[in-house]
């Protein structure tokens, strides 16, 4: 019933869309190319409210397939639309600067009086942005950036350790047992062999191939987070830069999960499963510890559609754990650093048909205050949003649309808005998806909001973000080349190790991997060319 009644508001709300359709034609269009996947429609409600506000009509073309080949294609046409904007990716960004079809930036973000907006994006971004193209020059704006460059908010924060808190009382343990990787292990023993209700073997560690493993390498006091560039992440050891494949623990760490897979702690699928296998085994209650993000298990839907907490017992009582630490290792690695200055690249076409309007859109987005970001994706505050509690306290949707925008019906979520946030900015101040007002009484609804919360404010698991992390790639460069290569060497030994069936063929997969990082990664040429890249870098940018 719910569903239907949601349905019939969306219809009553798509023939105003419709009826609307008429005044675009006298109104500046712009053209958005997202270098994102969706299945918007090409008429959201949030478009009208664009239209109302400022005058402007926009249409998104959304990428649905790979992205890069995308991107060549319109290369070679030759033509684009007014606007592209994708995550930041500096193959893509080097393509459209050398294509001749995106125009640079300075002269929009140093007009105050025409862009007051652009104009206030902080200093410090640009330069960041200017450092990392090939003749300095302001190619692009940034998107999906802090407004508080110094003390960035840290984001969706959900990695960690997740463990069944109801296991841990049933074998007479604790959550403080489980701070390093021994309690993990004995957590790991006492569950071996249970069994679920409906029969089915526990796996006592279990995560997903698609997201990998790369939070097992923290507790190992690895760095994980690559840099801009793609380069492999990068830990300070001893005061020195050491790459992740270089780390002087990775092979303990791969000698860990190795151990543990052929104890049987470790599930025999963890090489090729997938989420959605892992969301099965997530539900069934049939994983004791899962290390890795709440979303590739889909924790956010599971906890969303509980009542109770008999509705999924596995759910209910999984409890996120800070990163356990390995023996002799004094602190764990950080999952990731935090970029204060863009996540998202935004380029302007060089023949843009409406080069006004895309300003004044643009420079609308850029507002540098924290309801910007909610604005740019929900519409004007008023219309189909409102305050609860005064601006920067908590927030809602109007009755109508919250039906649709929280119904979990994908298509009707699509209908709403074209979720555009990363058009604009974000603010530690205000983040809306933590502040709005909880009006279900599912007492799980809100479940992940309180982990991230939780995760972000107290685990340690992100760092700043350091100059060697914001190293651009060399466009045409050993890197550039070679850097599928290295990551297709390391997918492929990492499973080999972790399944090696003895310790011999564990070392054996090891030198192998070594040597093939050599001979087909070239691994001593990308690294001799990177450490040219960071001097120069430095020398352009100074110490950060």
């Amino acid at each position: 019933m719910k569903k239907i009644l949601a349905l019939l508001m969306c219809v009553a709300m798509l023939m105003g869309m419709v009826s609307a359709s008429a005044e675009t034609a006298e109104m500046p269009t712009i053209t958005i190319w997202a270098g994102m996947s969706s299945n918007c429609p090409e008429e959201t409600l949030h478009q009208g409210t664009i239209r109302d506000l400022l005058g402007i009509n926009y249409t998104v073309e959304w990428t649905q397939g790979d992205f890069l080949t995308t991107l060549n294609m319109k290369i070679n046409a030759g033509e684009l639309p007014d606007v592209c904007v994708f995550w930041n990716d500096t193959v893509a960004a080097n393509a459209l600067i050398n294509s001749g079809l995106v125009q640079p930036v300075d002269a929009f973000v140093t007009d105050a009086e025409k862009y007051p907006n652009l104009a206030a994006i902080p200093a410090e971004t640009l330069d960041y942005i200017r450092a990392s193209t090939p003749d300095g020059k302001l190619w692009y704006l940034p998107g999906n950036y802090a407004i508080e460059v110094n003390d960035p908010w840290p984001g969706w924060t959900v990695d960690a350790w997740w463990v069944r808190k109801d296991l841990l009382a049933q074998v007479g343990m604790t959550l403080e047992e489980l701070n390093t990787l021994e309690g993990i292990e004995k957590f790991a023993r006492a569950t071996y062999g249970m069994v679920t209700a409906d029969g089915l073997m526990v796996q006592p560690i279990s995560y997903s191939s698609e997201a990998g493993y790369n939070i097992i390498l923290n507790a190992f006091g690895i760095d994980t987070g690559a840099g801009k560039s793609g380069m492999p992440a990068i830990s300070m050891v001893d005061g020195e830069k050491v790459f992740l494949y270089d780390h002087p623990n990775l092979k303990n760490a791969y000698a860990w999960m190795n151990k543990m897979y052929r104890e049987g702690l470790m599930d025999m699928e963890v090489t090729t499963q997938k989420n959605e296998r892992l969301t099965e085994k997530m539900n069934s209650g049939s994983i004791a510890i899962y290390p890795g993000s709440a979303w590739s298990p889909g924790l956010n839907n599971a906890w969303y559609a509980m009542q109770t907490a008999e509705d999924n017992v596995a759910a209910a009582n999984l409890e996120p754990l800070k990163v356990p630490t390995a023996e002799g290792v004094a602190e764990a690695g950080k999952v990731f650093y935090v970029n204060p200055f863009n996540n998202a690249m935004v380029f302007i076409s060089k023949n843009c048909k409406n080069l006004d309007a895309v300003l004044k859109y643009l420079d609308w987005c850029n507002r540098q205050d924290p309801i910007s970001q909610q604005e740019v994706n929900e519409g004007p505050e008023g219309v189909y949003w409102y305050w609860v509690d005064e601006p920067y306290g908590e927030w809602d949707f109007v009755p109508e649309y919250k039906a649709m925008r929280d119904s979990g019906d994908q298509a009707l979520v699509d209908t709403c808005t074209t979720q555009m946030y990363y058009l604009s900015n974000y603010s530690r101040e205000w983040y809306p998806w933590w502040t709005q007002q909880v009006t279900s009484q599912n007492p799980f609804a809100n479940r992940l909001n309180e982990c991230c919360q939780i995760i972000s404010s107290s685990f340690g698991i992100s760092r700043p973000m350091h100059v060697y992390d914001g190293v651009p790639m060399l466009a045409g460069g050993k890197l550039e080349r070679y850097l599928p290569t290295l990551e297709a060497i390391s997918e492929e030994y990492g499973a080999r190790l972790i399944m090696a069936g003895s310790d011999r063929d564990f070392d054996k997969a090891w030198d192998e991997y070594q040597s093939q990082l050599e001979t087909r990664g070239h691994w001593s040429e990308v690294k001799t060319e990177w450490n040219e890249q960071f001097a120069a870098y430095v020398d352009a940018t100074g110490e950060w």
